[in-house]
């Protein structure tokens, strides 16, 4: 019993004697047995957390800044990618409930039907991040995309640009995006062209996209990009191709990467609160597992910087 209190951090052991056991059970190389702790408990004590991809700037701030808290409290983390596929999130999430997590972090709101059946009675602490909607699986903590692409175009426009473009990839594999353009379409009162590339580079995509929007000489006098990444590779079209930003044309990114501290010029973008999202989605599921009420939602707001590579407002 004493052993078992001092390796769960259980008061009533002394710190010597804890001292003393956690040194033995080092030498032993002894593990707790996660499956087994999880019969006799609610929970294994491993937090879920399901990202469509690291290959991500984005996401591995959001996974910082939930480790963050987690490990201040002890709690494990294991991680899965689902690749923008609905379908391997689902599949993800049935092995994950099978060992009874503390909690799980699921990205965006758009998911498997099936997922969300599955989530809503097992009583787990879930958290949709990123994304944010009114009516949860259970909490959420992010953005409204729509609303973000808004106030952004809103920003651009009264700079006196009236032909905007975005550039991304496929319709279908970031509803994140797409949303944002929906917000964009809605403050320009006007469909807005597009360029895609199915490239799996960022800056590839921005590359070509740009390319695809740009073909046939349409009038493009401000370019979107998808995210920082695919901006800064439409800028490299836009170089060889001897058009000159902002002179020629705008060029805006999004989410305030690290890449624009090295950039040549500062980029117009959207600086995204990435690592207080995981922070603040972490922190909901350490509150509700101590039966600590917590908001439904929290919805956060991205800051707009204007960089160089857009004209000034006509007006303040």
């Amino acid at each position: 019993m004493t052993v078992s209190r001092a390796l769960r951090g259980i008061e009533g052991v002394s710190e010597t004697k804890r001292t003393e056991i956690e040194a033995i059970a080092k030498q032993l190389k002894y593990l707790p047995n996660l499956p087994a702790k999880a019969m006799v408990e609610a929970s294994s004590g491993l937090v879920g957390i399901s990202f469509p991809t690291l290959f991500n700037e984005v996401f591995a701030d959001m996974l910082l800044g939930m480790r963050r808290v987690f490990e201040d409290q002890a709690i494990a983390t294991i991680v899965s990618t689902s690749d923008y596929n609905q379908s391997q999130e689902l599949a993800w999430a049935q092995r994950l409930v099978a060992w009874r997590p503390a909690g799980m972090v699921l990205t965006g709101c758009d998911h498997a039907s099936e997922l969300t059946s599955l989530l809503a009675g097992t009583g787990i602490p879930v958290v949709e991040i990123w994304d944010w909607r009114s009516d949860p699986i259970d909490m959420c903590v992010g953005l409204d995309h729509q609303e973000t692409g808004y106030a952004l175009a809103s920003k651009i426009k009264a700079s006196g640009y009236r032909y905007p473009g975005f550039i991304g990839c496929p319709e279908n594999i970031d509803p994140r995006a797409e949303a944002r353009l929906r917000g964009m379409a809605e403050a320009f009162d006007s469909e807005i062209p597009t360029g895609r590339s199915p490239s799996r580079n960022a800056f590839q995509v921005g590359f070509e996209a740009c390319a695809e929007l740009l073909k046939g000489g349409r009038h493009i006098d401000v370019i979107f990009g998808l995210n920082d990444h695919v901006a800064y590779g439409a800028w490299m079209y836009l170089q060889t191709h001897d058009i000159v930003v902002p002179q020629d044309v705008g060029l805006v990114g999004f989410n305030g990467l690290g890449l624009l501290n090295v950039l040549p010029v500062e980029l117009t973008t959207m600086r995204t609160p990435r690592e207080r999202i995981g922070a603040l989605a972490a922190k909901a599921i350490v509150a509700r597992s101590k039966g600590v009420k917590t908001p439904v939602s929290l919805k956060l707001k991205a800051e707009y910087i204007l960089g160089q590579t857009t004209r000034r407002a006509c007006w303040p």
